[in-house]
């Protein structure tokens, strides 16, 4: 499939396709965008992926020390995980390793949208 091939022939695909049909500069630019962020997101799904292999390698409490001390950060800027994290530290650090996942979303992605109903949090 041509989403699967790799971003230079995707690259070469695509000035092929927007030359042979005239296509303006303009669509062009936002085409050529779209195929480097294409590849920015595959290097970084491809990133999440070898980082997964190996924490499942890890002994399980190594596990939880690394995906609290890697998520700490980002979940503690919200109020509700700061106080869980103080209060249950625990529970804590077993959600940041078995209800956290990490995943590549794209700059302008919608992720939210009015009447969705999610089957998880984001």
């Amino acid at each position: 499939s041509l989403v699967d091939r790799p971003s230079e022939d995707l690259l070469q695909t695509a000035t092929s396709y927007l030359e042979t049909h005239g296509i303006s500069n303009e669509l062009s630019m936002k085409v050529n965008g779209c195929i480097s962020l294409y590849h920015k997101q595959t290097w970084l799904q491809e990133k999440l992926l070898k980082e997964t292999v190996l924490l499942e390698r890890l002994p399980r409490l190594l596990q939880v020390d690394l995906s609290e001390e890697a998520r700490v950060p980002l979940v503690c800027e919200l109020r509700f995980f700061c106080q869980l994290r103080s209060r249950y530290r625990a529970c804590f650090r077993h959600i940041c390793l078995d209800a956290m996942s990490e995943m590549v979303v794209s700059k302008h992605e919608i992720i939210f949208n009015t009447g969705y109903r999610p089957s998880q949090m984001f």
